[in-house]
């Protein structure tokens, strides 16, 4: 298993961890990746943030109604 210093915080979430790690690995040498390895890190954490919250969900409305 990869280590990542600057997420020691993530340990308790395996699979966020490791990919915490591929991320600040890819960060220096190939940044495209790592900002491609970040979007997918952040949403997986959106979705655990939205499966534990279970926040409601309302009914579509059109955009220009919203704004």
């Amino acid at each position: 298993m990869k280590q990542a210093a600057n997420f020691k915080h993530l340990e308790a979430l395996p699979e966020l961890y490791q990919m915490a790690a591929f991320t600040q690995d890819y960060a220096c040498s190939d940044p495209q990746s790592a900002l491609m390895k970040m979007r997918s890190l952040l949403e997986k954490f959106v979705g655990l943030i939205n499966a534990k919250l279970q926040p409601p969900v309302f009914p579509q409305r059109k955009h220009s109604a919203v704004l």
